[in-house]
This record gives C-alpha cells, sequence and structure tokens, in this order.
C-alpha cells in the first residue's frame, strides 16, 4: 500500500513525520505522492497553523470522497487539542493518531475500521527508523515537551513536559545521519538550552554539542529554540567550536521588562539584555535570530516604541515578528487584548523596521574575510547565519566551503 505523509508546522513535527515515513517503510509500504494513505501530521500553535491544517484536512477528506485516496489520517498537534470535538466535525477522517503514538503508529492503522489513538504517553524517542528528507542537513530532536509556563503558549499542553533523550542515544542517531552523508546538524527541541536537567539534574546541551562536534563527517552544528533564561556560560563556550554555527537562534519576544512579566518569560528583560551583551562581546562577527510578539495585552504604545528603538539599537540581524493571537487554554486568553487595528499597525511597522536592520546585517557580511558557506546545490546555498526554511540563501558562478571576499556572491533576502 503507498502512502505519503503532509508534514505542517514546525521542524520537530518534521522529525515526527520522517521517522513515521521510516516506521511505515520497514512495515512494507511505500512512500508515493500518488499514495492510497494521506497522512496529515498536524500543527495548532496558533489560528493560523490550525487553519492550515483543517483546509490540508479537508482538501483530502474531498479527495478520498472522490475515490482518489482511500485512508485519511490526522496525527498530533490538532488531535492533542481538540480531540473528540474534531473527531464530531470531520467525521470522515480515518485515523486519528496522537504525538506519543506515532512510536507504534503501524499498531493503529486499522484500515477498513476507525482508528482513535490517544494512549499513556511512552519515552520511545527511537528515531533510528526516519526517513530525512532534507539532504544535506537534518534536524536532530533532543527533548520532547515544555515545562515552560508562558502565557500565550499551548505546547505545553499539546506535547506534555520536557523529556530530554539520553545523550548516547542522541549521538547513535547522529553517527547514523552523518554516515548517510549529511553534512549539517540541526539540534531542535521546544528548548534546547533546557536540554538535561530532567535527565541528568543539570545543563547538557554544551557536552552534547562536544560530543556531536567529534563525529567524523558533520562539518555544521546549529543550534535553533534556545530559551534566553538557559543559555549559560558553558553553552555559550561551546559555540566556540569551531563546527558550530556562530548563530544564536534564542526568541526573546519583547524588551518589554512589564510585557515580558505578562509573557511569564522567566528572567525578564534583565537576562535578554544580558544574553545579547555577552554574545557581542565574545562573537562579535556572529548572528542572532529572534522571534518577537507584537500587540500583546498590555503592549502600550510607550512599550511599542521602546522595543522598535531597542530591536534597532541590538541590531539583531534575524528578525521574526508574530502578532499576538488569543489562544484559548492559554493563560492569556483572558487578559485584555488589543484592538485589532492597533495590532496590524504595530506589525507592519515593525516589519518595516526589522527589514531595514536586515539588510544592514546582509551588507555586513559582504565584508567579512571568509564566510562559510553550506552547500544546497551547484548554485545555491546557505551561510552559516542562515538556518533552511526560516533565514535566507546565497547564490553564486562557483561554491567552496569557504568563500573569501574576492568572490562573486550575491546574498538574497528571499
Amino acid at each position: 500500500m503507498k502512502f505519503k505523509i503532509i508534514s505542517l508546522g514546525c521542524p520537530k513535527a518534521l522529525v515526527d513525520s520522517e521517522f513515521i515515513a521510516g516506521k511505515l517503510i520497514n512495515f512494507g509500504m511505500q512512500q508515493d505522492k500518488d499514495a492510497d494513505v494521506v497522512l496529515i501530521n498536524t500543527c495548532a500553535f496558533i489560528k493560523p497553523a490550525v487553519e492550515e491544517s483543517l483546509s490540508e484536512i479537508k482538501k483530502y477528506l474531498k479527495l478520498k470522497k472522490k475515490g482518489k485516496v482511500k485512508y485519511v489520517g490526522v496525527i498530533g498537534c490538532l488531535y492533542e487539542r481538540y480531540g473528540e470535538n474534531l473527531k464530531k466535525y470531520l467525521k470522515n477522517v480515518d485515523f486519528w493518531i496522537g504525538n506519543w503514538q506515532i512510536f507504534e503508529i503501524e499498531k493503529f492503522l486499522n484500515f477498513g475500521n476507525k482508528t482513535h489513538c490517544k494512549s499513556v504517553k511512552k519515552n520511545y524517542f527511537d528515531y533510528k527508523t526516519r526517513f530525512i528528507s532534507t539532504y544535506p542537513y537534518a534536524y536532530v530532536k533532543i527533548a520532547e515537551g515544555c515545562n515552560h509556563q508562558c502565557t500565550f503558549c499551548i505546547i505545553p499542553k499539546l506535547r506534555g513536559k520536557y523529556i530530554s533523550r539520553k545523550i548516547e542515544d542522541i549521538l547513535e542517531e547522529v553517527k547514523m545521519i552523518a554516515e548517510l552523508g549529511f553534512k549539517e546538524i540541526i539540534l531542535v527541541a521546544q528548548d534546547t538550552a533546557y536540554y538535561g536537567i530532567d535527565l541528568y539534574g543539570k545543563p547538557k546541551l554544551a557536552e552534547l554539542i562536544d560530543k556531536i562536534s567529534k563525529i567524523k563527517g558533520i562539518e555544521f552544528i546549529r543550534i535553533m529554540y534556545m530559551h534566553p533564561y538557559f543559555v549559560n556560560d558553558e553553552i555559550l563556550e561551546a559555540f566556540k567550536i569551531d563546527k558550530v554555527c556562530k548563530y544564536f537562534h534564542i526568541p526573546f519576544q519583547h524588551f518589554s521588562d512589564k510585557v515580558l512579566s505578562y509573557m511569564g518569560r522567566a528572567g525578564g528583560r534583565r537576562k535578554v539584555l544580558e544574553i545579547i551583551e555577552k554574545i557581542r562581546i565574545k562573537f562579535p562577527d556572529a548572528f542572532i535570530r529572534s522571534e518577537f510578539i507584537i500587540g500583546f495585552p498590555y503592549e502600550t504604545e510607550e512599550d511599542f516604541q521602546k522595543f522598535i528603538e531597542e530591536l534597532e539599537n541590538y541590531h539583531i540581524e534575524r528578525i521574526a515578528l508574530f502578532p499576538y493571537y488569543k489562544e484559548e487554554g492559554t493563560k492569556s486568553y483572558y487578559y485584555p487584548a488589543l484592538p485589532q487595528n492597533i495590532v496590524d499597525e504595530r506589525l507592519e511597522f515593525a516589519k518595516i523596521i526589522s527589514w531595514e536592520i536586515m539588510k544592514k546585517a546582509q551588507n555586513r557580511l559582504k565584508s567579512y574575510k571568509n564566510l562559510r558557506i553550506i552547500k544546497e546545490n551547484k548554485n545555491e546555498a546557505r551561510t552559516e547565519f542562515d538556518a533552511p526554511e526560516v533565514d535566507f540563501k546565497a547564490y553564486g558562478k562557483k561554491f567552496k566551503k569557504v568563500l573569501k571576499i574576492s568572490e562573486e556572491l550575491d546574498l538574497i533576502m528571499d
């Protein structure tokens, strides 16, 4: 039987989708675009993600009705969030599988009978059967769940508490990935900086990075999703390892201490500024990537203007902006929301400013004497300061591992 997986949302979900693909291939199924079975790995983090997930499900249910698809399955966060209500709304779905049931997914593909599975969570984390779809880079999920209490975030309810994978298990997976010829490893979790605390009693990200760096064949190590509160000096020292991209992905969310307090962001403004200062001192050529929420409840015009001012002052090189979404099931759902027109106006203004900041960062790259490149094909690459899918690309006539200032280089912001 043929299958295909539609993977929505973040790279962490993509890892799950790749695992499912590998698992089903081992089970004897064939991955094909013209599939009998379509599995949709959904996202439900914010309203647009929910809408996208529902749109994909409805699209394939229509194809099923026309006889072009035999079975449609829904996996992941949308089911975790809406459960029974979702099943009543989408009655023709054949499989409903929760986030933790993917590790035994072959048991739940009961063709011809409705399958619903949200059983007790088990810590399997056996990703060795993954069918990795992202060459020359590969994501490695080092933990699942989250222990933070951010008032705007539904993730802990969808993914559960933070559970770190064992270091030896992660290293075994990375060695396997390296043997397949992948050059860039991207570590992901809901908070990579928190890694190890639940399992070993203390942070272990720095140790993990060091051990991965010794694996033959891996040329780049990228770390994403670090909560500022747990970014310590030991982690910063690990970034000095040559293989580690000098790319700090730290979602700050805001610069206002008041707003950060309402967001439930541990460490507040003090920790945000402390981390920025340390990175600028230790790594003057590094790039920082961060996400920010615009129009959060209690954000005044003064808060917003101060945010814009500090965004420019701290010259964050890679910026992602999101409007605040009032999500049921979060603490901030009960906060007084700002008028939507104000949120929209602030977001548009912030986008203009952030674009100018990022353009300056791109121009700065052209002055670097040596610029490490991750080659994706003959004429297309990324710098070490650009993560796949979310950042920018580089185009040139001929790419080597390192580009020198004399070589022709076109840095594209798209």
